[in-house]
């Protein structure tokens, strides 16, 4: 390698690092088939996990990121009893890789003990829009729109991998995008940055 080539690499290897790694999401919107028209702007959503999917510790943090995100789009935020429509969503963050290991005990105590490693980790955002008048009376059966996104293979469970799933799976909030889109976001994503905050 020349020293051009060498100087251009660690310019570039530099350059990652300070920007942060640009991760892929695949993300996708549908719209029912008779959804009519798109909820409004200042239409009024109800944020609510989905009654039959996985419980998470991120739930409520989840919750109160998609309202910002959603208000960002120009709708409005509302408890159930007073809502247009219902947006149900469902996270899940699965291992692809459980590694044991043994591991001497240090300090007064001697032995060896088993430790735990996971990942790197898929995560997944289902997401259903309901209108609330149908809900009541048919339950999940008839939706709106569904989207979701999922982004693969990151290397830690980080909060700051989450935020980059909601951005992306909202971006797309309520358009059919009529195939699965690859989506390329990064740790410094503007959307992101500003859900940290």
């Amino acid at each position: 390698m020349t020293k051009v080539a060498a100087g251009s690499a660690v310019l570039l290897c530099t350059f990652g690092l300070l920007a942060g790694c640009a991760h892929t999401a695949y993300v996708r919107g549908v719209a029912g088939a008779d959804a009519g028209e798109p909820p409004p702007q200042g239409g009024s959503i109800c944020i609510a996990l989905h009654p039959e999917g996985p419980e998470s510790e991120l739930d409520g943090e989840i919750t109160e990121k998609i309202g910002r995100l959603l208000v960002r789009k120009g709708f409005a935020l509302t408890h159930s009893s007073e809502a247009d429509y219902f947006l149900f969503f469902e996270f899940e963050r699965k291992s692809l890789m459980t590694r044991v290991r043994l591991e001497p005990l240090g300090g007064v105590r001697t032995g060896i003990h088993t430790t735990h490693q996971e990942g790197p980790f898929d995560l997944t955002l289902s997401l259903r829009l309901v209108e609330a008048g149908l809900y009541h009376e048919k339950g999940l059966e008839e939706f709106v729109w569904v989207g979701g996104a999922v982004l693969s293979e990151v290397p830690t469970e980080s909060p700051k991998f989450v935020d980059l799933l909601l951005v992306a799976a909202m971006k797309q909030f309520p358009k059919d995008t009529g195939a699965t889109l690859k989506t390329r976001i990064g740790l410094y994503d503007s959307d992101a940055k500003r859900l940290r905050r």
